[in-house]
């Protein structure tokens, strides 16, 4: 799981290091020389988990089930060293709600250089692809300043057209959130698809519950054959659209 964040810092371009047993080792085997990590200067196992918390403002540990060994050492040693820890399941909820989570702990911690742990999953394909989309997903929220209602807040309310989930976007949106989002290029919207995009997908029926918001969708495309993301970038450009005509930021001479 470490080398799924340090391989998501490296690449969307943000700082990363960290401190490393000596040799590089990890529990199944070294770490390659491409991250940016450092070699504790003696052999033991337990120094450069202190270090590495010591060294940033808040821990993140992620695994499939309880925590045991070295982890379950790094939770405990994080509650020792008072500092904060958040420890995630991800078998007990979608990648987008942790993702929601994990970016609200961090913006309610002020967390800036994040220590992160994993349990289990360097080893497993599926694993660390679901636990790099976490991370770009909330990195995507960093970026981007979202700060939507969490999923199991919104209103209960059924949306059956564009129109209407794009007014109900735009009302939840911040007022940074629209201005960001009003002065992006059209061509890039579809980079909003791990964060905002998600938001829609996940609360405004896209997962072919909705048909009534599909058949909208697909009324716009001018398709019959669009599929959910296809009927995400067509809500999105709705609310681009409407956003860039009294969001965006214009020089006046």
């Amino acid at each position: 799981m470490e080398r799924a964040a340090l391989d998501v810092a490296i690449k969307v371009d943000i700082p990363h290091g960290g401190w490393t047993p000596k040799g590089r080792r990890t529990q199944d085997s070294v770490n390659p020389e491409k991250y940016r990590l450092r070699e504790m200067s003696d052999s033991s196992d337990l120094d450069h988990i202190e270090k590495n918390i010591l060294d940033s403002d808040g821990t993140l540990i992620l695994s499939q089930g309880q925590l045991t060994g070295e982890k379950a050492l790094t939770e405990k040693m994080a509650e020792k060293l008072s500092r904060p820890c958040l420890h995630v399941e991800l078998n007990i909820s979608n990648d987008f709600v942790i993702a929601q989570a994990i970016s609200a702990w961090i913006a309610e911690n002020r967390i800036e250089t994040l220590n992160v742990a994993g349990q289990g999953l360097n080893n497993d394909p599926r694993l660390y692809n679901a636990t790099a989309k976490i991370f770009e997903t909330f990195l995507y929220f960093d970026m981007m300043g979202f700060s939507l209602v969490p999923t199991d807040q919104i209103s209960k309310k059924v949306f059956k057209t564009v129109d209407d989930v794009a007014n109900e976007t735009i009302f939840r949106l911040t007022l940074k959130d629209k201005a960001t989002m009003a002065n992006m290029n059209q061509e890039d919207l579809a980079s909003l698809h791990p964060s905002l995009g998600e938001f829609i997908k996940n609360n405004f029926g896209l997962r072919g519950r909705n048909k009534e918001l599909l058949e909208s969708c697909r009324s716009i495309a001018g398709k019959m054959d669009i599929q959910d993301d296809d009927a995400v970038l067509v809500i999105l450009n709705e609310v681009w659209m409407r956003l860039s005509k009294s969001h965006r930021i214009r020089v006046v001479k």
